[in-house]
């Protein structure tokens, strides 16, 4: 049975939640030592990886009974090695040393398969047999399976004998931190979808749900010697991730005591992720510019209600401490909920703009002049309304502090955004605007884009839904402490 809050430390739960955690960083963390220009070397990356692994069981395990340790230090790491075989199998399939029919060139040199040659032809794109493994690729798995185990119970172990401070048993609420892991798996997903937008790379995998013909857990690494085929590939295994790390919250949410508005908002949060999958491969198959758009401004919408629905799971949610009633929590509820709206359309409005300009349409320059212009009506709403959500005094409910926070990083994050922004379009104006994604038989002959504009690109995208997760949280929160607010008699 999975944890409840107010019952029991529940071993479940703390797997469940540390798991997934550490694989969320493990996946991080491999993209970032992969990215290009940026690539570790095997022999560094490995232990590197192994250590995050070692760090979050031995977190798990430290916030349980000594009893409790190593059972739960052993079932994290299996966790986490599960989740990690779905990219563990890019580097047990082989690389395939000739090309499809109606290429003009081998995918990878025959002399050196180990080291893969872009694809340069024209027609049809390459299709490897992704189901050709290694010799030697299950017994290498279950070894990975094997390593996992042995270092999470090693870490559990360790953690039973430090001196520390358990979690109290309980106040202990493990599905309502997982909500926060979940929250926390969009982030990744987000940045790789900004990089794929901003380099170009959106069609540089031209089928779906498979890659290349290759099962999408199963493309070899060697085909994404290309820049644009890695972000892409690994925007696609980052939107697995978040499938499966929704798909456990919603079961978690639906079998335990939750209330009705946590269940809704996890079943939400799943379809939507489900059908942003599926919007996203029907872009790729259709090369079609509006699915481009919609897929884009979907994708921070719903990161947003994953805010959402952590702040809805959390324990301060939840919480019913009786209060003093601020008079000027209805203003806040008000301005929030203005913040949120103009932003969800400067999304919509920028979205629309990256994709038309991609695509070489002439009503790009009026989204970017409407975008800019909204610019201001934003940072106006989010200084009012993070002004007022941290002037918010006093300590009588546990959403107080949380607000005073909450309105400190809406000022801060719309300050850079607008820096951002402003620097975006500086960067427009010098290098120009990126080309037309380019198909995957054309990836040989494409343009680069010039690193400093991707990054610039990407962080204005990325900061951008963090402003709008932050307008979401800000009207969340403001609606509770008024509904609080409602139950307490009038000082």
């Amino acid at each position: 049975m999975l944890a409840e809050p107010g019952r029991h430390h529940n071993i479940a739960g703390t797997i469940l939640t540390f798991g997934f955690a550490t694989a969320v960083a493990m996946w991080c963390l491999a993209a970032l030592t992969h990215l290009p220009g940026a690539t570790l070397a095997g022999v560094l990356a490995g232990p590197v990886l192994l250590a995050v692994l070692a760090v979050g069981t031995l977190l798990a395990a430290m916030t349980a009974p000594r009893a409790s340790a190593w059972r739960i230090g052993l079932g994290t790491g299996l966790v986490a090695g599960l989740l990690n075989l779905l990219i563990l199998g890019s580097v047990l399939t082989q690389t395939p040393t000739t090309s499809a029919p109606g290429t003009k060139a081998p995918l990878v040199s025959p002399s050196d398969s180990e080291q893969p040659v872009p694809f340069q032809g024209s027609g049809d794109p390459p299709a490897p047999d992704g189901s050709s493994l290694r010799p030697g690729a299950l017994t290498t798995a279950l070894g990975f399976l094997a390593l996992a185990c042995g270092i999470g119970l090693a870490a559990g172990a360790l953690g039973g004998v430090i001196t520390r401070r358990p979690l109290p048993r309980d106040r202990v609420d493990w599905p309502g931190r997982f909500g926060f892991v979940t929250a926390a798996a969009f982030a990744p997903l987000l940045l790789s979808g900004g990089l794929v937008t901003s380099t170009g790379a959106g069609l540089s995998v031209p089928d779906w749900p498979t890659s290349y013909g290759a099962n999408m857990f199963l493309l070899p690494i060697g085909i994404m010697a290309d820049p644009r085929i890695f972000l892409e590939h690994t925007h696609r295994l980052f939107g697995s991730l978040v499938g499966l790390t929704t798909l456990t919250l919603m079961i978690w949410t639906l079998v335990g005591r939750r209330t009705l508005r946590e269940r809704i908002g996890a079943v939400l949060l799943f379809v939507l992720v489900a059908l942003q999958g599926l919007a996203g491969g029907a872009r790729v198959v259709e090369t079609s510019t509006f699915l481009a758009i919609v897929h884009g401004i979907s994708a921070q919408l719903i990161f947003a209600l994953a805010m959402c629905q952590a702040a809805w799971m959390s324990t301060a949610y939840r919480a019913q401490t009786p209060f003093e009633p601020d008079r000027r929590d209805r203003r806040r509820k008000t301005l929030a909920t203005g913040m949120l709206h103009a932003t969800i359309v400067q999304l919509a409005l920028g979205a629309t703009y990256r994709h038309l300009k991609a695509g070489g349409s002439p009503g790009a320059t009026h989204a970017l002049l409407a975008h800019a212009g909204l610019a201001l009506v934003v940072v106006i709403l989010a200084v009012l309304a993070g002004g007022l959500l941290s002037a918010r005094h006093g300590n009588d409910t546990p959403i107080a502090p949380i607000m005073r926070r909450l309105g400190h990083w809406i000022i801060a994050a719309v300050a850079i955004q607008f820096v951002l922004g402003w620097t975006a379009l500086g960067a427009l104006m010098l290098l120009g605007t990126p080309e037309t994604p380019p198909p995957a038989d054309q990836l040989a002959h494409a343009p680069t884009i010039p690193p400093v504009q991707a990054l610039i690109g990407t962080a204005h995208q990325a900061n951008g839904a963090l402003v709008l997760a932050l307008a979401a949280l800000g009207l969340a929160w403001s609606r509770r402490l008024v509904r609080l607010g409602r139950q307490q008699p009038t000082a």
